[in-house]
């Protein structure tokens, strides 16, 4: 199995697995992108019967697995290290059986949010890592960023309280691409993948990313019913956030902001662009429009 790496240099993926220690790959198939079907720096990699995830690291995914996850965590797969070859970082990880949630529903969703709070329970308040990974200043100049292309004045008042929102509230490790195909359901547990963007930052940044961009038609490209989203913020709160003291009309309030601030990815994108997408354009324009008026009008 060959892939082409930037540059144009071939690397030979077998090469790159016996590194590990681990055997003779026997069969190896590139992962494709769910949304357009192009493909990724991973590959499942078959040795001696069992399975593996051989990954190309990007960012400070390396330094994530090993500061947060230097043991097997419930919800992530397990990292077995990592190799230098070619220029490029690898990591090999475990293979986790499931599909990409691009339908939530009740049960997936519940998954995604259990998976989600034992993690974040556990680095609630942390200080000891919050200059691993993506830095809160980091994530915060990217926040910013967003503002500066929306365009209009009541997405710009909504953005600015957004953003004290997010200077204030209490941190904890968060994905910071939480997008339903990269949480991966096996009918019964959910696992996330993809940490390249972690960090310790505002608690919402997650969850309020997996359910923000998914929407009731059978034309969705990730679709969740209006009832079960509801379903999924009242538990996320009574499954994690209730027992940090947050009160739940506080928690609810917050968390539209930051849905809100999921929407204006679009507008800015749109923007800063001149993305060709219009209908996409105008479908996040006028969500976050109105979020933005209703927030503004409290």
């Amino acid at each position: 199995m060959i892939c082409e790496e930037s540059g144009g240099r071939v690397t030979d993926i077998k090469n790159v697995f016996s590194l590990f220690g681990m055997g003779e790959a026997k069969r190896i198939e590139q992962i494709k992108n769910a949304e357009d079907g192009s493909l990724y720096d991973v590959w499942r990699v078959t040795s001696n019967g069992a399975e593996f995830v051989l990954k190309k690291a990007k960012g400070k995914e390396k330094a994530i697995y090993r500061s947060f996850f230097p043991r097997a965590v419930s919800g992530v797969p397990r990292c077995f290290g990592s190799v230098s070859a070619f220029g490029c970082d690898y990591l090999l990880l475990s293979f986790l059986r499931g599909e990409g949630l691009l339908r939530l529903d009740r049960d997936s969703a519940r998954a995604a949010i259990d998976a989600l709070a034992d993690i974040q329970n556990e680095f609630w308040g942390d200080t000891l890592h919050s200059d691993d990974g993506v830095t809160f200043e980091k994530a915060y100049g990217s926040c910013e960023d967003r503002g500066k292309y929306l365009y209009d004045s009541a997405l710009e008042k909504c953005h600015a309280r957004y953003l004290e929102l997010y200077s204030t509230i209490p941190r904890t490790l968060c994905h910071g691409d939480m997008l339903p195909f990269n949480v991966l359901y096996d009918g019964e547990r959910a696992y996330i993948v993809d940490w390249e963007q972690a960090g310790i930052l505002p608690y919402p940044v997650s969850f309020a990313r997996l359910i923000a961009h998914c929407f009731q038609g059978e034309d969705e490209f990730f679709y969740m019913t209006d009832a079960d989203k509801e379903f999924a913020i009242g538990y996320y709160y009574e499954r994690f956030v209730k027992e940090k003291g947050v009160d739940e009309r506080e928690y609810r309030r917050t968390l539209e902001y930051f849905i809100f601030y999921e929407y204006c990815e679009w507008v800015m994108l749109g923007n800063k662009y001149e993305d060709s997408d219009k209908a996409r354009f105008d479908k996040y324009f006028a969500l976050a429009k109105a979020l933005a008026e209703k927030l503004n009008n409290e």
